[in-house]
């Protein structure tokens, strides 16, 4: 069937291909992804060997073919087998007034008036006042992979995925945001804007990205300006190593590594550094800074 045309036919989304594993299991290909064994699974196999071996498609010798070639990869990914990390649908609700921490910034993140099919909210205290559904885009263990990968191949990862770029500038265009008041029976959907995106919120706010010193901060309090190393540990310089393997496998310049710690959140200078990121490290100079030795800088 699919070479039976130069033009692919797609596959219908109610099939199903079973495919052998890495570890001898069978699968669905729709769950596999590519490893260490295939050209584009050099960065899947850094994010995901670690939690699940399982989740890769056995090699192509397993498989029955001679060697690897593109033409062996594009047939597996045309059956379901994924290049990069999955996208999921993920609910959140909140039913008791209760905010988590994304909710709160994606409600202070709108541009007001809001409209909610025929409601219009003022402000996020007259929005705090509604129970609220959120459906976000997620990426598929996306925390476990931020707490647990090598944090280069996560920054080879943002380098090379084009869709950062529009996380950064369309937010999330398929998440479903919604309201209804107590007794209301039917939520009202927000309309006319997106929501931010929450895998680039969580790249951008989790403490994950190593700093000099040997610490790790979240990349919105980190600054690649010469400076910064003077008060690193308060303010974070990103400590990378530009001869990592996978940096040097995937020809990625320090452009290209600049250019992606920026769309995560690492601004160029102190005076772009976002006001809330600011106030965080203020408040956390205790901790940061107990004897005080950076806290004039």
């Amino acid at each position: 069937l699919y070479s039976s045309s130069e033009e692919k036919v797609k596959l219908r989304d109610e099939i199903t291909i079973i495919l052998p594993t890495r570890n001898g299991n069978f699968e669905s290909a729709k769950d596999l992804y590519f490893g260490k064994e295939y050209e584009n699974g050099r960065i899947l196999e850094c994010l995901y060997a670690h939690i699940d071996p399982n989740s890769f498609v056995a090699s192509p010798e397993k498989l029955g073919f001679v060697n690897t070639s593109k033409e062996i990869e594009e047939f597996l990914s045309w059956v379901g087998v994924s290049k990069s990390p999955r996208y999921i649908s993920v609910d959140t609700e909140d039913t008791d007034y209760s905010k988590s921490e994304f909710l709160d910034y994606v409600m202070f993140s709108l541009k007001y008036p809001a409209i909610f099919n025929e409601i219009a909210i003022e402000n996020v205290q007259q929005l705090m006042k509604y129970y609220k559904t959120l459906e976000v885009t997620n990426i598929d263990r996306i925390k476990q992979v931020i707490s647990t990968a090598d944090p280069h191949a996560i920054i080879c990862w943002i380098a090379t995925n084009p869709d950062v770029d529009s996380w950064r500038i369309d937010g999330d265009n398929s998440a479903t945001f919604r309201i209804k008041r107590s007794g209301q029976q039917n939520y009202r959907r927000l309309l006319n804007q997106s929501v931010p995106s929450y895998p680039l919120w969580l790249l951008r706010t989790t403490a994950w990205l190593p700093i000099e010193g040997g610490n790790k901060l979240s990349p919105n309090k980190c600054c690649i300006a010469p400076g910064v190393r003077d008060i690193s540990q308060v303010v974070g310089y990103p400590a990378l190593d530009m001869e990592h393997p996978l940096i040097k496998a995937l020809n990625l310049d320090r452009t290209a590594i600049i250019s992606a710690l920026i769309k995560i959140g690492v601004v160029t200078d102190l005076d772009t550094l976002p006001w809330d990121s600011f106030y965080e490290i203020l408040l956390e100079l205790p901790t940061l800074d107990q004897q005080g030795g950076k806290a004039k800088s």
